[in-house]
């Protein structure tokens, strides 16, 4: 057992996220946000969130950003990071001598056992609430959850890689769910059904480029941000603009991509593009119009004997739970109505009836 003591900052009686206190250092070595961002191995969108968070949480500016002349600290974000520095050094060996006598007093205490579940999932805003609401509710549950397209979280579940893969399935799919079939197996799988959820246009406060339908897109003017080629999103767009008749190659930035919804919507909230397609949680964390395109069932797939294992049934009873449900349905554009339903394969995808394909 290794004991560590971590000094946090606060502002203003709040408490400054560690991530953002690194990022600070990082700009003030190397002057420029794109530097920065890439000595600490995150995304250039990912930085300028986290700067645009803490100035909205804090109310004040941290960072002085100026086309190219790069970035500065602010005199507020040089005391913070030189405050954290001072701290660290005072209190440095301190800290140490404490952590060491405190390993040596609790070293022969036994840790509780904290179940544990391997996620392999599409990116949904419902499963981060769900890592949390587990890990800090009884019988608490470690969800290590890495996100994918859903045919290929469905892969690895059949791979033996992880425990649960959750996927999604849109109203608007229009092809065999063949791929479908071939990785799950009605013997071997279960499915649990965790919420529906809503898809559709993203775009600027306000709507200032009067976006309403698929069409709209190829305006004069219209800047669009695409999901991943390859990503169940966007094929669920293919399909829309299929339908509508709207060309993609008409889209200005069609070829613009971002892995994730929340991406999308940071990247309509910093001006780079004025629509997105994704789901209603991602535009509402920034503040943005949505408009309603389609609903989706998000499914958790395991295997069957899995459900006889303590993480698992901890896991159901989480997703069961009321409070959980008021949780998710807090979510804008989540519903949690069938949330923990126990749903066979052959059930929910009858293969003589199929008429929709995974999403990712």
């Amino acid at each position: 057992m290794h004991l560590d003591f971590v000094i946090r900052l606060a502002l203003d009686g709040k408490e400054v996220d560690p991530r953002l206190a690194a990022l600070l250092d990082a700009l003030r070595s190397h002057g420029s946000l794109a530097a920065a961002a890439r000595s600490l191995g995150c995304s250039y969108r990912f930085a300028w969130d986290c700067l645009r968070k803490a100035q909205h949480e804090y109310g004040h500016a941290l960072v002085h950003l100026e086309r190219g002349r790069g970035a500065r600290l602010t005199e507020v974000a040089q005391q913070l990071t030189d405050a954290q520095s001072r701290a660290r050094m005072a209190t440095q060996r301190i800290l140490a001598g404490v952590a060491r006598e405190s390993e040596a007093r609790i070293g022969n205490v036994a840790s509780p056992h904290l179940a544990q579940l391997a996620l392999a999932a599409s990116h949904d805003l419902g499963l981060i609430e769900l890592k949390d609401y587990c890990a800090t509710t009884t019988p608490a549950v470690a969800l290590d959850v890495r996100f994918c397209g859903s045919l290929d979280a469905l892969s690895e579940l059949s791979r033996g890689r992880c425990d649960v893969a959750g996927f999604h399935v849109s109203s608007e799919s229009s092809r065999n769910e063949s791929a479908l079939h071939r990785i799950l197996s009605p013997r071997l799988h279960r499915l649990i059904v965790f919420c529906d959820r809503s898809q559709g246009l993203i775009v600027a406060p306000g709507n200032p480029k009067k976006i309403r339908r698929m069409s709209d897109l190829t305006r004069r003017g219209v800047r669009f941000v695409n999901r991943q080629a390859g990503s169940g999103t966007r094929m669920l767009l293919d399909r829309l603009l299929t339908q509508s008749d709207t060309p993609h190659s008409r889209i200005r930035g069609y070829e613009t991509e971002e892995f994730t919804h929340v991406a999308v919507a940071a990247t309509i909230a910093s001006r780079h593009a004025d629509a997105g397609f994704g789901i209603e949680a991602a535009a509402a964390r920034y503040g943005l119009e949505f408009i309603p395109i389609t609903r989706e069932t998000y499914y958790l797939a395991t295997r069957a004997s899995l459900l006889d294992r303590l993480a698992a049934r901890a896991l159901l009873e989480h997703l069961r739970s009321r409070a959980w449900h008021k949780r998710l349905d807090r979510l804008p554009g989540y519903r949690a109505q069938s949330c923990g339903k126990l749903v066979n394969v052959e059930t929910a995808f009858p293969r003589s009836l199929s008429t929709r394909e995974p999403d990712a």
